[in-house]
């Protein structure tokens, strides 16, 4: 049995009268039956956050660009992009303490010409009822994640419903070039009538990579499809520049918690639900 020590203990008693509990040893049992307003396991609705199932391919080269949206490597997370520079895209083996993995993209072709490019991750609309969106009553969910730049500047996210129509952009920044650092975003929860449940896509999030992309303003819900601000850098301008992300972690509430890690077992077998690799052989 775990023990908690404490100095004094200040909770409501069955008469709805405030009791202070002390007691000489500093011990107290504990109740605890939610975290941040929300369940314990499964807090995270990311699947494979830290990257560490990729059926596909580890690494995919020469990737162009096109009007074109493309699981090439890791699973869960897409390539979006209408732009003419060459990235390599790769689970690769760098991240903070306590991960292993990440997905990087790497540039071997620039762009500085008009164009979008992101980082994409689609959430099925079932795992999405938990957040309450489009019901009333002020809510919060928090998108938490570690990432690593080439360069140092203004970053942009996005969350957006399936509909286009609907969209939050956060900035976050790279304070320090080539270093891991976390960003913590907590979203208030759009209570507007623009998230009808359609069976399928339930919301995504997008990772803006270019300043050419649709722009808008920050920590706004707005009524339009944009992805990035103005002060959004162009990852895709200059040869050699890499984005890497990591510990991706959207949950309710307005604290981040730290990163639930799951099994790799369990990882895979959840990323099996969108893409299933068979294997074939007489091995």
């Amino acid at each position: 049995m775990s023990e908690i020590k404490v100095n004094s203990i200040k909770g409501v008693g069955a008469s709805s009268a405030a009791i202070t509990v002390n007691n000489t040893d500093g011990t107290c049992a504990a109740n605890i039956t939610s975290l941040n307003g929300g369940q314990f396991a499964n807090r995270n609705i990311i699947l494979n956050g830290e990257f560490l199932v990729a059926q596909r391919a580890t690494s995919a080269t020469s990737v162009s660009g096109s009007s074109n949206f493309s699981y090439d490597t890791v699973d869960r997370f897409v390539y979006g992009r209408s732009t003419d520079a060459v990235v390599n895209l790769a689970q690769e083996d760098d991240a903070p303490v306590g991960f292993k993995k990440c997905l990087q993209l790497r540039v071997t072709t620039a762009d500085t010409s008009t164009s979008y490019a992101r980082i994409v991750y689609r959430i099925e609309d079932t795992d999405v009822y938990r957040f309450g969106f489009g019901q009333s009553g002020t809510r919060f969910l928090t998108l938490s994640f570690y990432h690593k730049h080439t360069q140092a500047g203004t970053n942009c996210v996005m969350i957006q419903n399936p509909s286009y129509n609907r969209s939050y952009i956060a900035e976050y920044t790279q304070s320090v070039a080539n270093t891991w650092e976390r960003a913590i975003i907590t979203i208030p929860v759009d209570t507007g009538n623009h998230w009808s449940p359609s069976g399928g896509r339930g919301m995504q999030i997008q990772w803006g990579l270019t300043n050419a992309d649709a722009q808008g303003s920050a920590n706004a819900w707005t009524s339009s499809n944009i992805v990035v601000t103005a002060n959004q850098y162009n990852h895709l301008g200059a040869v050699d520049n890499y984005f890497r992300l990591t510990g991706i972690q959207l949950e309710l509430g307005s604290v981040a918690t730290d990163f639930e890690h799951r099994s790799f077992a369990q990882e895979l077998l959840l990323c099996q639900r969108y893409f299933y690799m068979h294997a074939y052989g007489s091995g």
